[in-house]
């Protein structure tokens, strides 16, 4: 009988190689376990203020890259409403409240007004969440503000109201409306 020349396959190194493999696999897995899964669910701080003092959501409000719409600003407040500080203010004293006048939206401005912003708080330049809706041409602002009591004879820190900056910015509508509630 003829001996063929076939080599014997050692399983003991096989073995050691797979229970090596197997120490790595479950190693990488703890890792993600405790590195990385822990760290995907981390809630961004909603009161987070940058170099000017500004918010997420007042940097939505203000809207500069223009990709977020009022229903994504609204479900931005609404799913943080009991995260969100309603009381700070940027580096020029504007509040939450202050950008949403200037925004224009009802609702929003309704749901910050709602959890605690003060209506009347003014900004470094004495003026008012109505002043600056009147400024930037929002009458949406100005009726909903004014319905939630906002005072529009306060002064600003250049004796204007509200209606005068109307007047003077060529806001006609809101010249109109804030003159025939007065």
């Amino acid at each position: 009988m003829k001996k063929n020349n076939i080599k014997k396959i050692s399983t003991k190194s096989k073995n050691i190689n797979n229970i090596f493999i197997s120490f790595i696999i479950i190693f990488l897995i703890i890792i993600v376990l405790i590195y990385i899964v822990p760290n995907t669910n981390k809630s961004v701080n909603i009161n987070f203020q940058d170099e000017n003092g500004m918010t997420i959501i007042m940097h939505a409000l203000i809207n500069e890259n223009g990709k977020l719409d009022k229903n994504d600003i609204k479900n931005l407040l609404i799913q943080n409403r009991n995260k969100i500080d309603y009381n700070i203010t940027d580096n020029n004293n504007r509040t939450l409240l202050m950008f949403a006048a200037s925004y224009g939206d009802k609702e929003i401005i309704e749901e910050i007004v709602k959890y605690g912003n003060g209506i009347d708080k003014t900004d470094n330049n004495g003026q008012t969440a109505l002043h600056l809706a009147a400024k930037y041409n929002k009458l949406d602002s100005v009726e909903e503000l004014i319905r939630l009591n906002a005072n529009p004879n306060i002064k600003d820190n250049s004796s204007l109201t509200p209606i005068d900056i109307a007047e003077f910015e060529g806001c006609e509508d809101i010249y109109e409306f804030l003159n025939n509630i007065n």
